[in-house]
């Protein structure tokens, strides 16, 4: 999830050593005619994966909690807890 929230800073540390900020500018920044919006799509976009990932490691938690519940759950019902 880090990786995904240091893609802004990997794509402005290529522009600033004369690369194409990852696709962002094609013939580098001096060429650079990107609209207004590509800041906020940009925001949007790494918003919405950073949002997915928080839910599915949620939901990855909830699943191994209910998994070591079950577990405890047999054991006692064995008595061995």
């Amino acid at each position: 999830m880090i990786g995904v929230a240091f893609v802004p800073v990997l794509a402005l540390g290529d522009l600033t050593d004369g690369g194409t900020g990852l696709g962002l500018c094609s013939a580098g920044l001096r060429w650079c005619d990107n609209s207004y919006f590509i800041g906020p799509e940009i925001l949007a976009m790494l918003t919405i994966v950073i949002a997915f990932l928080l839910a599915l490691f949620h939901y990855a938690g909830k699943g191994i909690w209910l998994l070591e519940r079950r577990k405890q759950d047999e054991l006692r019902r064995r008595g061995l807890l």
